[in-house]
């Protein structure tokens, strides 16, 4: 999805629908410094599904859940809320609360923040997004991203 996506220009405004809404499922990452969470790599992957509404100043809800780190499972989900849909600089963007906890080993990892999208192709068929995120574990904070890759279903 991702190689897919790199030759894709950004949605219209105009090309957006005006009403209904549209699942998007893919994946999302949390990138991680290390410096809270202990991951073999940089980034914890997980299972992306999510609603965006197209009315009014449109939505964009959802879970991401299902996080691996080569092989390490990770419990818990992050919840994606509230959101609206504006004219950004290179096209529309949609911005949404994103938070939740992960757990793994008895260990459990607070994330808080928002993820910040872009629709791609004539009429929106990807949702690509990154944004900053704060990760909290044992009195520990790290500064630290999420990216989103997602496909209209």
């Amino acid at each position: 999805m991702q190689e897919e996506n790199r030759s894709l220009t950004r949605t219209a405004m105009a090309d957006l629908p005006p009403s209904g809404s549209a699942t998007y499922t893919g994946f999302a990452q949390v990138i991680s410094d290390r410096s809270v969470i202990p991951t073999a790599s940089t980034e914890l992957v997980g299972k992306a599904n999510l609603e965006v509404g197209f009315a009014g100043t449109g939505s964009m809800t959802g879970t991401i859940d299902d996080f691996d780190d080569n092989g390490t499972e990770y419990g818990g989900s992050l919840t994606v809320s509230g959101g609206e849909i504006s004219a950004g600089p290179n096209g529309p963007q949609v911005q949404s609360a994103v938070s939740g906890t992960l757990t793994n080993g008895g260990a459990s990892y607070d994330v808080d923040g928002n993820i910040t999208g872009g629709f791609l192709g004539p009429d929106g068929e990807y949702l690509n997004g990154f944004d900053d995120i704060t990760v909290t574990s044992g009195g520990k904070t790290s500064n630290t991203n999420i990216s989103l890759n997602a496909a209209r279903e």
